[in-house]
């Protein structure tokens, strides 16, 4: 999974004093329902992660949205 693999890389140059603040885009969303799904399968294996490594981070997760699509998705 790339979030977990931005975030974990994220946690270690944070560990060497670095301040940081990833930002997680989602590709290719035409609805609010695609970007909730999208966090409902990535929130357990990032709290998950955060447990692991025994503290969490910061993040923001934004959405790429695809226009034609959710033009044509619009109602």
């Amino acid at each position: 999974m790339q979030v977990k693999a931005i975030l974990r890389a994220a946690l270690r140059v944070n560990a060497e004093g670095i301040a940081v603040l990833p930002e997680i885009m989602v590709p290719l969303v035409a609805c609010w329902k695609k970007s909730a799904f999208s966090e409902s399968l990535s929130r357990p294996r990032l709290t998950n992660l955060f447990a692991q490594e025994g503290r969490p981070i910061a993040y923001r997760v934004g959405v790429m949205i695809e226009v034609p699509r959710a033009a044509a998705c619009a109602k």
